[in-house]
């Protein structure tokens, strides 16, 4: 907690690189709790300023043939409080609507596999059975054993993957997807994509998002109702 708050501090006293000043307003658009980090730390800044400003307005008020004006320190720090919670809300609310809809999708339109005949349809239909009936580890096992048989079988096990919420491992396999040149409908970002909106990496989502929009990658149609 102590570093947490030392890295906000340096933040707003613009003490960090700019690398590190963009990745901490990457983490602060991403991560809810940084974000009622900042406000607890912006509100503690507003008691220790109006601390002192009470101070000095004591020691005006004491000075002879000085008119002071009254100063509603309450307010000023309500008034910060309350801008530092519009806008974390903001953040919140924006990327808690896309990993909503993320979550939607993953749940419902990746609740099934079509059949479709194929070389290795035999054992490909085996994997596809055992995840429709939601054994995503059976499923996943078959689906191995296929992948240097079948760029298909990668697709499922990332599925399986993301079902099992092994999203690290899901990465990996969407990955391997992407980098395959040879796929026409290579759905390999957007299903990267869909993992990191799920762990909360919304921004870093998006942009894959938008580049399989750009790109005309498999699962673009998908990508823009999940962006809208």
């Amino acid at each position: 907690m102590a570093n947490e708050f030392l890295n906000i501090d340096s933040y707003f006293q613009g003490k960090l690189s700019a690398q590190e000043k963009e990745a901490f307003e990457n983490n602060l658009a991403n991560d809810p709790s940084l974000a009622e980090d900042v406000v607890f730390y912006a509100h503690v800044k507003c008691i220790q300023r109006d601390q002192i400003l009470k101070e000095r307005h004591a020691e005006w008020t004491t000075q002879s043939g000085n008119k002071v004006v009254g100063i509603n320190f309450k307010l000023i720090s309500a008034g910060i409080a309350a801008i530092l919670l519009m806008i974390i809300g903001v953040w919140h609310f924006t990327g808690s609507d896309i990993q909503q809809r993320t979550n939607a999708y993953i749940e419902n339109d990746l609740d099934q596999l079509t059949n479709t005949m194929g070389a290795t349809d035999d054992s490909l239909k085996l994997g596809k059975d055992l995840y429709n009936q939601k054994k995503y580890t059976e499923a996943r096992v078959v689906f191995d054993k296929l992948i240097n048989k079948s760029p298909e079988a990668i697709e499922f096990a990332g599925l399986s993957a993301i079902k099992m919420n092994d999203d690290e491992e899901a990465i990996k396999y969407f990955k391997k997807i992407e980098q395959n040149t040879e796929l026409i409908n290579n759905k390999g970002k957007f299903y990267l994509a869909l993992v990191k909106i799920k762990q909360g990496k919304i921004e870093e989502g998006e942009r894959l998002l938008n580049e399989v929009i750009d790109q005309n990658l498999g699962g673009k149609n998908d990508a823009k109702k999940i962006l809208e």
